[in-house]
């Protein structure tokens, strides 16, 4: 059986899959969240969360896409290897 993994960054997309994530532990189905760490979202309280990258605070913003282009890459590197044949969410 394959995996489940969300792969998440703001805090708008945690509050968002947390039903998601209830109704699996409801279940008894397991699943992994993983943040790029755009948003601190350690609040969540998440089974199975890690974070490839510090987060950047409660805000994340960026000031221009040219900005977050290099950040999402880079996260991007690092989660590919967790979820490689696995189901993702993003």
């Amino acid at each position: 059986m394959k995996n489940i993994y969300f792969v998440i960054g703001t805090r708008a997309e945690a509050i968002k899959i947390l039903p998601v994530c209830k109704a699996l532990e409801a279940e008894k189905i397991p699943y992994y969240v993983i943040s790029t760490g755009q948003h601190d979202l350690q609040e969540f309280n998440f089974k199975n969360f890690k974070e490839v990258t510090p987060p950047r605070g409660k805000s994340g913003t960026f000031n221009r896409i040219t900005d977050a282009l290099p950040f999402l890459f880079s996260a991007m590197k690092k989660i590919f290897p967790l979820v490689k044949g696995q189901i993702v969410v993003v």
